[in-house]
């Protein structure tokens, strides 16, 4: 169902989307096998209390009410 993801041979990590992320870890989890992608997001502070910082990422079908 998905095409191989295909490192560049440089050591590079493949750019693919949240949503592509998404449905190749719930349908096909193997396509990601060995692979290092690169996801792109923004950070957000812990809850108070704790430390450090939490990747963020939205994904963005219709409008921002549908955002995930």
């Amino acid at each position: 169902m998905f095409p191989p993801l295909v490192p560049s041979g440089d050591g590079a990590a493949v750019p693919i989307t949240l949503t592509e992320y998404m449905m190749r870890d719930y349908e096909a989890p193997h396509s990601l096998a060995g692979v290092r992608i690169r996801l792109v997001g923004f950070v957000t502070p812990q809850r108070r209390g704790r430390d450090g910082y939490l990747l963020t990422r939205f994904a963005i079908s219709c409008c921002a009410a549908d955002a995930t």
